[in-house]
């Protein structure tokens, strides 16, 4: 009686380890949208460049290109790098952070320990974007790692990031730079990617007319991407705001319209630069709903994406100005502080120092 109770408690604990320790077989490809079920497959490194996976089913070559692809669970991979893939494709860096501590690579085979290490990169450079990190080491470790792997299915997502860090650091030459590596994919859905990341990169430095001519380049790439090509129209809206704010309002909303809700920073972006844009109308027409709306606008990112890291810190700068223009000084504060503890190296968190003559709390 007990050793049969012993084999089959064996049994169960065999079962269950073997499923945490070794998912599959084979190499998985998991696909956005209605790309259809997962790829199942071997992996042929030799054949795979940074636009394309090559996956090897019975004896036949499909190959995936990279904007069809979330992630890959590679054969044999713990269950916690799939929740590690899931996360870092939504974007949910504490939750992808705890996951890889969970796992030691040395027990990964060699192509999930080269996106652990990515993710390893990730989690910084995220975090360092939104102002609560180091962007300088977060760019060296990134730059380290395309380097190692030009071909790479998640090179180009790198060279996008160390553009976008190189933007927060000032440095937009050498943004462009990296931007220019994006748009070089015979795909036009990173051609849109690097055209609206180059684009909110002028705008950040105030330059609007290069800025509307780099989302204009993204449009006329003809993506089949929705919601990057709602984000390049948020892009021309904003370029819009300062001479036009009412048709900015319009273009922005019909733009949130195409907008996925559960895409969290490209919402954000969007309801920040609606916030903006009925400043700009009520700057223009004096109404008092005008400011409403905008103030609706900026608290509708920090109560709905507080998770969209810079952007969310671009609604609390706003939202600093409307509760006091509100006379609530004690909302106005909690939405300081808030910025300062969440995005203590953020630009905003500098801007609303300087706005009240503070350098800190």
């Amino acid at each position: 009686m007990k050793f049969g109770l012993r084999c089959a408690i064996a049994c169960v604990i065999g079962c269950w380890s073997a499923s945490v320790l070794a998912q599959s077989e084979f190499d998985s490809i998991s696909r956005v949208g209605d790309k259809g079920p997962p790829a199942q497959g071997n992996l042929v490194p030799e054949s795979s460049t940074a636009y394309e996976v090559v996956l090897k089913q019975n004896n036949v070559d499909l190959k995936v290109p990279i904007n069809e692809i979330k992630w890959i669970d590679f054969q044999g991979s713990p269950l916690a790098m799939t929740s590690a893939n899931r996360y870092a494709y939504d974007g949910k860096m504490k939750e992808l952070q705890a996951a890889l501590d969970r796992m030691q690579v040395g027990n990964l085979q060699p192509d999930a320990a080269t996106d652990f290490a990515f993710y390893e990169c990730l989690v910084p450079a995220k975090n360092a974007l939104s102002g609560s990190g180091d962007l300088t080491t977060a760019g060296a470790a990134l730059i380290k790692w395309t380097d190692a792997h030009p071909k790479h299915y998640r090179y180009l997502q790198a060279c996008e990031l160390l553009g976008d860090i190189f933007v927060a650091l000032g440095k937009l030459d050498y943004a462009k730079k990296y931007y220019t590596e994006v748009a070089k994919a015979p795909i036009p859905d990173y051609k849109l990617r690097a055209a609206v990341a180059l684009g909110r990169a002028y705008l950040s430095q105030g330059k609007v007319d290069e800025a509307d001519r780099a989302f204009d380049v993204g449009l006329n790439a003809k993506a089949e991407n929705d919601a990057l090509n709602a984000a390049a129209q948020v892009g021309k809206a904003q370029c819009l705001a300062d001479k036009e704010p009412q048709k900015a309002v319009k273009f922005i909303k019909d733009a949130i319209e195409n907008t996925d809700s559960t895409d969290i920073e490209q919402s954000a972006r969007a309801y920040n630069a609606l916030g903006y844009a009925y400043e700009k109308l009520y700057a223009l027409n004096k109404k008092p709903e005008d400011m409403k709306e905008a103030f609706y606008s900026f608290l509708k990112v920090d109560l709905l994406y507080g998770e969209s890291g810079d952007a969310h810190a671009e609604a609390l700068y706003h939202l600093i100005k409307h509760w006091n223009l509100q006379k609530k000084p004690e909302r106005a504060n909690d939405a300081r502080d808030t910025l300062a503890k969440q995005y203590p190296n953020s630009r905003w968190k500098k801007l609303a120092d300087g706005a009240s003559g503070r350098t800190g709390r």
